[in-house]
């Protein structure tokens, strides 16, 4: 069991951070998409979850519970306000969703196929600069983000498990630009791709560190399907 105040306040800044998120497109969004849908299903199952003095209480399973003395009916009123809460954060994070993917080509995309549509993050195709920094941007947005909850003074388990699909997802994000490269960028020149490459292994470095605190302290090992990683060379593709 966890906190819900805790979690609710990890989930709500989840949602903020996908809006944020706006130069990730395709399967760079979809990650961070599915990773907040997981985050607001377990937010939904916590809204009885009380943690008063180092003790968590949750009403769904022991409806008697005497939390310290705290009337029953204070304990509901809460239960009801958690609830309208959480249906007003879903609501906020179903239309931002619906703003992201509606005529989105891989909102049904299958995450293990390698995708040739210029533009796109996932993709091998039409690569360029920007892209690259907005995947850098994002990476490093989601491990401040993660980063904050993980070192904070109360992060219990449940939110450990959401910080590491977060982790999961920069992982992913980092993985994504290794495809990126002199052959299959758009002006990009080496000194520009090594300063990429420099913040890249700087990123890679704060999100290690991440997860070695899931490791020691939680026991949460990062299992990563790797996308593959795909280098077009020849400029006669179909897109």
């Amino acid at each position: 069991m966890t906190n819900f105040s805790y979690l609710y306040d990890f989930v709500r800044t989840q949602v903020k951070l996908l809006g944020e998120l706006g130069g990730v497109n395709g399967r760079a969004r979809q990650l961070m998409i599915n990773a907040l849908s997981n985050s607001l299903a377990i937010l939904r199952d916590s809204v009885t979850v009380f943690f008063r003095e180092g003790k968590t209480y949750d009403l769904a399973i022991d409806e008697d519970t005497d939390i310290d003395g705290v009337p029953d009916a204070t304990l509901s009123q809460q239960v009801v306000l958690n609830i309208r809460k959480v249906n007003k954060l879903f609501a906020e994070a179903e239309k931002l969703i619906e703003a992201r993917t509606t005529n989105d080509p891989c909102e049904n995309c299958n995450l293990s196929d390698c995708c040739q549509r210029a533009g796109w993050l996932c993709s091998p195709v039409g690569h360029d600069l920007s892209q690259m920094g907005a995947l850098l941007t994002a990476t490093d947005a989601i491990q401040m983000h993660a980063g904050k909850f993980l070192h904070g003074d109360i992060c219990m388990y449940d939110v450990a498990e959401l910080i590491l699909d977060e982790v999961g997802v920069a992982k992913e994000y980092l993985h994504m630009i290794e495809s990126f490269s002199i052959a299959n960028c758009e002006d990009v020149s080496i000194a520009e791709m090594e300063v990429v490459a420099e913040r890249r292994d700087l990123i890679e470095g704060e999100i290690d560190d991440l997860l070695v605190v899931l490791r020691d302290r939680y026991d949460l090992e990062l299992v990563v399907a790797n996308l593959p990683v795909v280098v077009v060379d020849d400029e006669d593709y179909e897109v």
